[in-house]
């Protein structure tokens, strides 16, 4: 199918973003796109118009934050799982970004753009749950901070306000240090979306496990994890239903 017109936008500013989205029925903020044009090739998106934020420098940079890391929303994934800090002290989410299609497919596609698509199969929201992330979101009434454990309220559905725009994903300092592994099951070998992903992570020899699951495609997720020594265990899980539902404000 020939993907439908629509009026394209190229904001320089978060605040120039927000204000081309307000009123503007039919509206969506554009990062990566590796959904949001698909989806309205398809027909699964009607698009009046498009707000492009690749352009607004504050989203496609790495930031220092209190001793963590705050990721814009145009950082693409690629950038991510090379990131020195991430592959150091966050190795968890550069494997999970590293899980997400191939790489020319990383190149364009966004953390945040993975996380707003709110897909029960997305692979970085498992590393992202386990790592008690905070999604940073700017719309119409100002700014506010979302802990990722409460982001996701179902398939394809995000606790976003209308006319809200991710510009960043946290990671806090006391979520450094956990090391793991992420495994994932798909229909086929090769590209395509975890039927069931699973996160388990650990930080020191008697710290605390944390794990995530996240289940899409044909079937639910349950996720747990255990931990040894003095440590204790935490999971959860979002499941999909007969298959993985995608809408986002960032594409």
């Amino acid at each position: 199918m020939h993907l439908p017109s629509f009026d394209y936008r190229s904001a320089r500013t978060v605040e120039e973003a927000v204000a081309l989205h307000a009123g503007a029925a039919g509206a969506a903020y554009m990062a990566g796109a590796t959904d949001l044009l698909p989806q309205a090739r398809t027909g699964r998106r009607t698009l009046a118009r498009v707000i492009d934020v690749k352009t607004i420098p504050a989203l496609r940079a790495f930031a220092d934050d209190q001793g963590g890391l705050r990721i814009g929303a145009a950082v693409p994934l690629s950038d991510v799982a090379a990131d020195p800090r991430v592959r150091e002290r966050w190795p968890l989410l550069a494997q999970c970004c590293l899980a997400v299609g191939a790489w020319p497919l990383r190149n364009r596609a966004t953390l945040a753009g993975n996380v707003c698509n709110a897909s029960p199969a997305a692979d970085t929201a498992v590393a992202l749950l386990a790592l008690d992330a905070i999604v940073v979101a700017e719309g119409p009434d100002g700014s506010r901070e979302l802990p990722i454990d409460g982001f996701f309220v179902g398939p394809g559905r995000s606790a976003l306000a209308p006319g809200e725009l991710v510009t960043a994903i946290r990671l806090t300092a006391a979520s450094a240090g956990l090391k793991g592994s992420y495994l994932r099951l798909s229909r086929r070998k090769g590209l395509d979306l975890a039927t069931v992903g699973v996160l388990v992570g650990r930080r020191g020899v008697s710290g605390s496990a944390n794990g995530s699951a996240n289940g899409g495609a044909n079937g639910g997720a349950n996720g747990s994890a255990n931990g040894g020594g003095n440590g204790s265990a935490s999971g959860s899980a979002n499941g999909g239903g007969n298959g993985s539902a995608n809408g986002s404000a960032n594409g």
